[in-house]
């Protein structure tokens, strides 16, 4: 018994040792260290993708927890079956010792990458972790939004955000335009644009999506309207920008009481070009008029369509 005991024992031992040679995760290693890992072609996006073009940056994110500040973190890109490359290649590499937090690496490399499949590997401590799988097609990456794009209409937006980012949801440029602050009434004041490209039937979906979200808003403004002998005063002033298969942009003021001042809240969805789903807010108490607040939303909305149509234009002149 003991015989055997000692045979069990001194198996187990040379396994150990034996796993320690062939790289598996010694006692230092935890899975949970690295707690998320993703490719993107933006970082201000935190949409992870895996086709790029063959231009496109291409950007390793990797979320760590509870690393030693001397703890070594690499990866390393290989080619896996790539035009000219030989499967597993090493076309870069990069190690540092980051701590916690967000770790972000990106490919450096001549463009246009060669066609084909890749993968980056993740090591912690000399130790592959994590694989990340991408593919590289032809073409040149879309010209995207800018900045610039948001203050066409003479916004004065302070929370500004563009990405570029294709996956089986997204497909190209995004841009996000915001402001928000309190008025002299007290009330929130809010300006908002977001376009996202989209795949065609990702882009129905969420459209549609989208638009019966909204349409709850105007729904209870009409049933609030037919209250019975409700005066004229509290009603609620209903415009409509758009109504259509393609688009669905509303204006409601009120009177408010309370603050003592018309309030207006108007939101809109469109889909544009079967490729862009637009979505624009505007709310304010601080207009005098219902037609000075649907004049604002219009506004967004021309904003945001300027902003496609320049981006369309200069991606025709890219061809």
């Amino acid at each position: 018994m003991k015989t055997d005991r000692m045979k069990a024992i001194l198996g187990l031992f040379i396994l150990i040792i034996l796993s320690l040679a062939c790289g598996l995760p010694g006692p230092g290693f935890k899975e949970k260290n690295i707690q998320n890992a993703y490719l993107t072609s933006d970082v201000n996006s935190k949409k992870a993708a895996s086709v790029f073009p063959a231009d496109a940056p291409i950007i390793c994110v990797i979320e760590l927890v509870d690393i030693s500040s001397d703890a070594t973190v690499t990866t390393t890109w290989k080619a896996v079956k790539a035009d000219g490359l030989e499967k597993g290649r090493v076309i870069y590499q990069q190690s540092s010792s980051p701590g916690s937090g967000t770790l972000v690496r990106e490919l450096i490399v001549p463009r246009p990458l060669a066609v084909g499949t890749y993968q980056v590997d993740i090591y912690f401590e000399d130790v592959a972790v994590r694989t990340l799988d991408f593919t590289v097609e032809e073409g040149a990456a879309p010209l995207g939004f800018e900045k610039a794009d948001c203050t066409v209409g003479g916004w004065p937006f302070t929370d500004i955000s563009v990405g570029n980012v294709v996956t089986d949801v997204f497909d190209g440029p995004s841009l996000i335009c915001n402001v928000s602050g309190t008025g002299e009434h007290g009330g929130s004041e809010v300006a908002y644009i977001s376009i996202l490209t989209l795949k065609k039937d990702k882009l129905e979906e969420l459209y549609l999506e989208k638009q019966q979200f909204i349409k709850g808003d105007v729904d209870r403004a009409i049933e609030w309207n037919a209250l019975p002998d409700l005066p004229a005063s509290s009603r609620n002033e209903i415009t409509f920008i758009r109504d259509d298969e393609d688009g669905y942009i509303y204006m409601i003021t009120f009177e408010a009481n309370v603050d003592k001042c018309l309030d207006g809240r108007g939101y809109g969805v469109e889909k544009i070009n079967d490729r862009y789903l637009v979505e624009i807010q505007f709310m304010s108490c601080e207009l005098g008029n219902a037609g000075a607040y649907t004049t604002a939303l219009i506004t967004l909305q021309q904003t945001a369509l300027r902003a496609i149509q320049r981006v369309e234009e200069a991606n025709a002149n890219q061809k």
